[in-house]
């Protein structure tokens, strides 16, 4: 297995809050369950954002490792790649 390698999250101005203020963080992951571990002990006010009580993905939440959706990834615990992103969306209702 590879070692780690930093991940920039870019967080949308909703969830900026839970996180210092910031729009995008660096995380140390070697896999894309790691990154979510480690994101989540350095800012947990994300986690009850982005997954509920079993941990799975809030069903308003998108996550995108560079360009792939994660719902459709096979296994999260795939390694990671340098200079590999990590974009969070969240749907937005109303009317």
């Amino acid at each position: 297995m590879s070692g780690p390698v930093t991940v920039t999250v870019q967080l949308p101005s909703l969830l900026r809050s839970s996180a210092g203020g910031l729009s995008e963080v660096r995380v140390e992951a070697s896999t894309l369950e790691n990154l979510l571990e480690s994101l989540f002990a350095s800012y947990p006010l994300l986690r009850r954002h982005l997954v509920d009580e079993k941990g799975n993905l809030r069903p308003h939440v998108n996550l995108f490792l560079d360009d792939a959706d994660v719902r459709w990834l096979d296994d999260w615990r795939e390694p990671l790649e340098a200079g590999t992103s990590l974009t969070v969306l969240q749907a937005v209702s109303g009317g």
